[in-house]
């Protein structure tokens, strides 16, 4: 289903969706009330959702398409301003899986935002016919039916009860074994994490579980371009209580702080083990992203050796297995996000092929491994 109040917009995307094989609009809405009334209808793999619209809005329309249709992928197109930035990734935090920034010029010009829709949508497609199951229409007629008359500011809030979405429905088959490999005996005296689609879900349910305050420096690589990172940084902080902030070039390491790589930079780590500082590279793309976790990842191994601990979470593609690989090499641990809890589940995937992992687990019990692991460190 496309929910987007421009005409434009609606046209352009339902065509370029039908130009994926096998995939079909079977519904569209100009707001968030028509959406509600036409999921009731549909059994819909994945909702294209604008944010700003009359009488109800993408925000305030979320979490009732989420509780319509559980088992789609919620995928949100803004453009990219603060505020936009800010409210995307609130709807990121309340259960969207993923979102797209329009271009300023003209939509059906831009190249590149056609080929990165298409891709996001074809992958996004993918993943939510892999896991899955058909959900009751039955139940859906029971579902509360919000007016178009209920409230709907887009003024962020930090304080409210979480609003994460249910878990959705585990695949019939049971998970693949992969092999594992055993984590360092040496204690972690660094924590890097990287992550993509589905990442900031999957990080707030990380954190949420780490121990305070947090025995050593943690490093965030999130896909993610500018404006997005600073306040991705700000909700960990307000969300979780682990102090975050954006990376700033030559910043000394401090343990309990998270340092979040920028949008548009690689970040990577410098110096010593005993003095380490952040180094902001403006670098050429790797694996087609900017920043990228490959390279933190690579700096990592130099520095930290068998005290690396690397986590790699929900995405799409193989960034940081290459990274892992040095890192393991170099005798440190990597631990994964099991396919069942991600997303998507092509970087976790990558480093299970690759036999890299030490273990693979939803983010909380990530959460509890890390804990477990850096148990013995004041």
């Amino acid at each position: 289903m496309v929910v987007d109040d421009s005409t434009i917009c609606r046209g352009m995307f339902i065509r370029w969706i039908e130009s994926i094989r096998n995939v079909k609009v079977v519904a569209s809405a100009i707001n968030g009330v028509a959406a509600l009334r036409m999921a009731k209808k549909h059994d819909l793999d994945l909702i294209i959702l604008d944010i700003e619209m009359p009488d109800m809005d993408g925000l305030t329309a979320l979490p009732h398409l989420l509780e319509i249709c559980p088992n789609a992928l919620v995928f949100i197109a803004s453009s990219l301003t603060e505020r936009n930035a800010a409210i995307s990734m609130e709807a990121l935090r309340r259960g969207a899986t993923d979102y797209i920034l329009k271009p300023d010029a003209r939509l059906g010009s831009s190249v590149e935002f056609r080929e990165e829709f298409v891709k996001k949508t074809s992958e996004l497609i993918e993943q939510t016919t892999k896991k899955r199951k058909t959900v009751s229409f039955k139940d859906r007629d029971q579902t509360p039916k919000p007016t178009a008359h209920e409230p709907h500011n887009f003024e962020l809030r930090t304080n409210f009860e979480d609003e994460r979405r249910k878990p959705r429905d585990k695949p019939l088959e049971e998970q693949k074994a992969y092999p594992l490999r055993k984590a360092s005996t040496a204690l972690p005296a660094i924590l890097a994490i990287g992550s993509s689609t589905g990442g900031p879900q999957a990080l707030f349910k990380l954190f949420r579980r780490l121990r305070r305050p947090f025995p050593v420096p943690i490093l965030l690589t999130q896909h993610m371009p500018q404006t997005f990172t600073a306040i991705l940084a700000n909700h960990i902080h307000t969300q979780t209580g682990i102090k975050a902030h954006e990376a700033i070039e030559g910043e000394a390491l401090q343990p309990g702080i998270t340092y979040v790589a920028p949008g548009g930079m690689h970040m990577i780590v410098e110096g010593t083990i005993d003095k380490p500082f952040i180094a902001l590279v403006d670098s050429p793309q790797e694996n087609f992203c900017k920043p990228a976790v490959d390279p933190l990842y690579r700096s990592i191994a130099s520095i930290y050796n068998e005290r690396a601990l690397c986590i790699v979470l929900t995405g799409m593609g193989q960034d940081g297995m290459l990274g892992a690989k040095e890192v393991a090499k170099n005798g440190g641990t990597i631990l994964a996000q099991d396919e069942v809890s991600s997303v998507v589940w092509g970087m976790p995937g990558a480093i299970a092929n690759a036999g890299l992992a030490s273990a693979l687990l939803e983010p909380e019990a990530l959460g509890d491994k890390i804990n477990e692991l850096t148990a013995s460190i004041v």
